[in-house]
């Protein structure tokens, strides 16, 4: 495989990645964008692996880009092709990931992912709440006191304070140490 070939291969995949923009709404985008990186990153791989089993000689090419009079120089050896197939071995696996998990997910009406609503023959089936969505009015959250410990504050009112830690007042005239 020409080191030209996976320059053309680098460019369809910033291609991708414009059209995965584009097709954001659409219920095709996860296959086109997921199944179009996992063919190029094969194809890429493949063309890694070749370059390095077969013990070529490096190729070089200079793109009339970047710099005057000096351009893009690109390489492609032994080291570079086992990197080629390092980046693109985790590549295709994390596409072949994105195909399966784009099937469980449907596009929402905001253009965002959402979860598969329940099925309708389901009686009691609770809607999950978005971990970002906040909850009902009069329902606590983590992190939130019930409103009847607001009288366990203590007199500055910056901190609750801890009914199991806190003593009563000492008695006039007697320490706490004695």
């Amino acid at each position: 495989m020409p080191i030209a070939l996976f320059l053309l291969c680098d460019a369809a995949l910033l291609v991708l990645g414009v059209v995965a923009v584009l097709l954001r709404r659409s219920s095709a985008a996860t296959a086109v964008v997921y199944g179009g990186a996992l063919v190029l990153s094969l194809a890429l791989l493949s063309g890694a692996l070749v370059h390095m089993v077969a013990d070529a000689s490096p190729a070089a090419i200079v793109l009339p880009v970047g710099l005057p009079w000096i351009g893009a120089n690109f390489r492609l050896d032994a080291l570079s092709a086992f990197f080629l197939v390092v980046i693109n071995l985790g590549a295709a696996a994390a596409s072949l990931y994105g195909i399966g998990y784009g099937r469980l997910h449907r596009v929402g009406s905001l253009g965002g992912h959402a979860s598969r609503p329940p099925a309708s023959g389901r009686r009691g089936a609770r809607r999950r709440r978005h971990p970002r969505q906040r909850a009902r009015p009069g329902t606590r959250t983590m992190g939130q006191q019930p409103r009847s410990m607001a009288h366990l504050r203590d007199d500055a009112g910056d901190e609750p304070a801890d009914p199991r830690r806190s003593r009563p007042p000492a008695r006039p005239g007697r320490t706490r140490d004695a």
